[in-house]
């Protein structure tokens, strides 16, 4: 049996999921019956649909998998300081032409700095960055496809 060209059991339940919205927009209109639209409405139901919105969320989170395999191409820097104090006490004994030794000492604090850098770029690394990339670009599609459909068992 068809119903405009669709079986109808689509049919019930597409109408099913248009009473169940206008149900949620009346349930929350707290004032005077406004004008609004039947494409309000749905757009209300998909966006307030928790089901939606937690897969929508891990299809955000995998998505963020695809910038993190492609930093296997970008170049790594590092950097290393190191700041001290060092403390100087010498004793020096100078002769002069009579024979007389001078002895001079000296101390004090001398401030020690080091610094460094290291710059990497990775030329090859066995293909293991393009793999992982196209292992995280697979991963969004399939994140992508299961929210599509449970868009379509929501509604």
């Amino acid at each position: 049996m068809r119903f405009g060209g669709f079986p109808v059991v689509f049919s019930l339940r597409w109408v099913a999921c248009l009473v169940a919205a206008a149900a949620g927009v009346l349930a929350s209109a707290t004032g005077p019956a406004g004008a609004d639209t039947l494409k309000w409405a749905l757009t209300q139901a998909y966006q307030n649909n928790p089901t939606l919105n937690s897969q929508r969320a891990s299809v955000r989170a995998t998505d963020e998998t695809v910038p993190q395999a492609l930093s296997g191409y970008r170049p790594r820097i590092s950097l290393t300081a190191t700041a001290g104090e060092q403390y100087l006490d010498t004793t020096s004994k100078t002769s002069g032409a009579s024979g007389i030794a001078n002895y001079t000492k000296t101390s004090g604090n001398i401030g020690v700095q080091t610094y460094g850098g290291t710059l990497t770029q990775p030329l090859l690394n066995g293909f293991g960055t393009s793999s992982r990339t196209r292992q995280a670009e697979q991963l969004v599609s399939a994140a992508r496809e299961t929210l599509r459909r449970a868009s379509r068992r929501s509604c």
